[in-house]
């Protein structure tokens, strides 16, 4: 795989290492009765390093999901009620500080397929079954300095709109377009570039598929497909300008380092598949691969920059012990094994994880929603 310029995170990254600043490790975890939580992690210390939760309370009516993103120094946790608007709950690692009036997400974003930010981490794309948006944080002051709303810090949140709704070209064998059905996405990823979204989907059962991408800074945003294949991880790839690629996880034990496609205009017709490397890292996961789709679905992975990163793990107390996995009921506790791990090239050039570089925490946790998944921001 090839070389590409550093863009944003790097930049970002070399910026805060000549000011002295270190990046700190991020969970938003379901460990509070009432909603959900931020804590800080030592990455670099043992497991009673976590340090006391930041809770996070959801507004009234109970949403029944929310999606984690980070966007500079701000966790937003994006509930996801349905047919009403809300207002993300914000937490500032900069400040330490949870705010409670965070951008608001008109109805049209429900419910929302995913929420991944760039590599530069400076906008969030947001897909729904309304279409994508980007959210931004625009830094500069209002023009009336005397405006209640920016007396504190001058900040303001902005959606736009990329595309609406969400119609992904599929097609038939022999070239029409399939008829209409639900989608379900498999992967996604955001181009170094910042602009521009990759997904691979289904649709109608998984008779049809393909991966697709769109221009969010285009004037008129149109999705492109590019074939019927699909990206080789599961979830959200993560770009890594070490490696120059989108590292994401394909199966328990086992990550994968993809080329990243060029973006293309739409109508530039298909293109093959990227070449795609599979690394297989004995330890990195506690999880059998004949496991169940549920355990396998809650295993996450994040991206520390220069080709370092973490896969969040859930397991029962009775996995440690008796080294057999049991399907996670909710309300009870667990524990979260966080593993830190860096991906190298040998001398023959073959992508591989260093177990010399391998560290794994565990975290005594209760668990009150069965269905999240625990998130990692390296911020």
């Amino acid at each position: 795989m090839g070389k590409r310029r550093r863009t944003g995170g790097d930049v970002a990254g070399r910026e805060a290492k000549r000011r002295g600043q270190k990046n700190q490790l991020y969970l938003a975890l379901d460990d509070w009765d009432k909603g959900y939580s931020i804590r800080k992690v030592d990455a670099d210390a043992g497991p009673t390093a976590a340090a006391e939760p930041e809770p996070l309370q959801p507004p009234p009516g109970k949403p029944r999901r929310v999606l984690f993103g980070a966007t500079g120094s701000k966790i937003l946790a994006l509930w996801q009620p349905r047919n009403r608007t809300t207002r993300a709950v914000v937490y500032d690692t900069a400040t330490g500080s949870v705010l409670g009036d965070g951008p608001a997400h008109p109805v049209g974003l429900h419910p929302m397929r995913f929420v991944a930010s760039d590599s530069g981490g400076g906008r969030l794309h947001a897909l729904h079954a309304g279409g994508l948006h980007c959210l931004d944080l625009n830094e500069a002051k209002a023009e009336d300095p005397y405006a209640a709303a920016y007396e504190a810090d001058a900040r303001r949140w902005c959606w736009t709109r990329a595309c609406s709704p969400l119609r992904l070209p599929f097609l038939t064998k022999d070239g029409t377009p399939a008829p209409s059905g639900p989608i379900a996405i498999a992967s996604y990823a955001v181009h170094p570039e910042g602009r521009t979204v990759f997904v691979s989907a289904f649709r109608t059962y998984h008779r049809y598929f393909g991966i697709f991408s769109l221009d969010t800074g285009a004037a008129r945003a149109e999705w492109t497909r590019h074939g019927e294949w699909l990206l080789p991880f599961r979830g959200q790839g993560h770009y890594d300008s070490t490696l120059d690629a989108w590292v994401g996880l394909h199966s328990p034990g086992y990550v994968c380092a993809c080329d990243v496609p060029p973006p293309l205009p739409a109508g530039s017709g298909e293109r093959p598949r990227p070449e795609w490397k599979l690394v297989k890292a004995e330890g990195l996961s506690d999880t059998d691969p004949e496991d169940g789709v549920l355990r396998q679905s809650l295993m996450t992975l994040a991206s520390m920059g220069d080709a370092e990163f973490l896969i969040l793990e859930p397991l029962t107390t009775e996995v440690r012990e008796l080294n057999v996995t049991l399907d996670m009921d909710p309300h009870f506790e667990y524990m979260l094994r966080v593993t830190r791990f860096r991906l190298k090239h040998n001398r023959q050039g073959q992508l591989r994880e260093s177990s010399r570089h391998r560290v794994a925490r565990c975290y005594k946790l209760r668990k009150y929603d069965d269905s999240f998944a625990p998130q990692a921001f390296w911020l």
